[in-house]
């Protein structure tokens, strides 16, 4: 696969340096003050925030791909 075969499928990288493309993505979740996470994940605006997120990684040489790895949560994690 080329970088521009990956760009047509996924845009722009959220990150790229020397060949090294990362893509990122998250979704947050506010938490009740119920939830046992809750006290430990940061606030903000009074909100505990938990999230989702996935990352793709791809490595190119000369334009073309080396090797790429997929990261998912698969549960909402606090940041903090």
């Amino acid at each position: 696969m080329t970088e521009n075969a990956l760009k047509a499928i996924l845009g722009e990288p959220t990150f790229s340096n020397d060949g090294l493309w990362s893509y990122a993505w998250q979704q947050g979740k506010e938490l009740k003050p119920d939830d046992p996470r809750y006290s430990s994940c940061y606030k903000t605006e009074g909100k505990a925030i938990a999230f989702l997120t996935s990352f793709i990684t791809a490595r190119f040489i000369n334009g073309t791909l080396e090797w790429v790895t997929v990261s998912n949560d698969s549960n909402y994690e606090c940041p903090y």
